[in-house]
């Protein structure tokens, strides 16, 4: 069966229903998403709220949701990449994931305009795949957590 590709972005904004079921399909197939960053991950990419903009790549089946990738522009070029794929998900369980995230990605990259930079955690299953397509490890990400209350003011 083909599958069809759909694009939300600023221009052709997104409906109630497609926003559900993109954000509940996320949370399903990514560890460790909030429901607070799929949604501000997919207002950056449909710019509601203030930012570069991006898009929400979805691929379907019928009316079988195979996959989703949010797309952020950074706004920057050279050292920071002009896009970042914050959300990548596909199914791990169904026979054709390969080519489900083969056939996102593809279509991720020939959309996006400039650098891309994604994040993975490190040992993740799928890092063959993504170096397959052309995606190389550059930098090693490390972060501070603030905690708001043990911050002190001056």
């Amino acid at each position: 069966m083909p599958t069809k590709t759909q694009i939300f972005d600023a221009f052709t904004g997104i409906s109630a229903w497609d926003h559900h079921a993109i954000v509940q399909f996320i949370l399903e197939h990514s560890s460790g998403a909030s429901r607070k960053d799929v949604c501000e991950s997919i207002d950056y990419a449909l710019k509601n709220k203030p930012s570069f903009g991006g898009f929400v790549l979805t691929l379907w089946e019928n009316r079988e949701l195979l996959g989703v990738l949010v797309c952020n522009r950074t706004g920057m070029t050279g050292y920071s990449p002009r896009n970042v794929f914050v959300f990548v998900a596909v199914p791990t369980s169904d026979a054709r994931s390969e080519q489900i995230l083969r056939e996102l990605l593809d279509e991720g990259v020939k959309r996006a305009d400039g650098d891309i930079a994604l994040h993975l955690e490190p040992g993740h299953p799928a890092l063959p795949l993504y170096e397959d397509r052309g995606f190389q490890p550059q930098y090693l990400e490390l972060r501070f957590q603030k905690n708001p209350s043990t911050v002190q003011a001056h």
